[in-house]
């Protein structure tokens, strides 16, 4: 039977700083290893697979004043978009409107015709099934927006009604 000794100790089990550091620097790597793919991973997932808002920009002739300020409404809330939600902007007629780098293409676009929100509903059912909110951008209420065009209709729907210009 042997003896126990500090030296037969420090053999057994790794007390000396340099074999500490060792283990150290392999839990550093092995943690570092982790959090990184982890990491990696959701960027990954999240970017191919974002998020998606639906923006609904009511082009209607009764927009006509206050359309430059309901464009800067679409723009500050594209602008505000987080990494990995996905913008879609559409008119009240069922025009999508195209994004680069957070810059929506709204030169282009005239309110014209009664207002009127079916061609964007008939077109569009898919990506509303997938959007995780939708907004609606006009210069009417709420509550009159409902009572128009049926509660249910936009029931779900965040409205940034602009304020109407007399």
């Amino acid at each position: 039977m042997q003896m126990l000794t500090i030296s037969n100790i420090r053999s057994v089990h790794c007390l000396t700083p340099r074999c500490n550091m060792k283990i150290f620097l392999i839990w550093l790597f092995l943690s570092l290893a982790f959090y990184g793919g982890f990491g990696i991973y959701w960027d990954y997932k999240l970017t191919a697979n974002p998020r998606q808002i639906v923006i609904l920009l009511d082009a209607s002739n009764p927009m006509k004043p206050d359309f430059v300020e309901a464009k800067n409404s679409v723009r500050k809330i594209i602008s505000d978009v987080p990494k990995y939600v996905e913008p879609l902007v559409y008119t009240s007629k069922g025009t999508q409107i195209s994004i680069n780098d957070k810059n929506p293409k709204l030169g282009d676009i005239k309110p014209y015709s009664k207002r009127d929100f079916e061609k964007f509903f008939e077109k569009h059912q898919s990506d509303l099934k997938n959007a995780k909110e939708k907004i609606l951008i006009t210069n009417i209420s709420e509550s009159k927006i409902k009572d128009q065009f049926g509660k249910e209709l936009f029931s779900t729907w965040r409205i940034n009604t602009i304020k109407k210009t007399e």
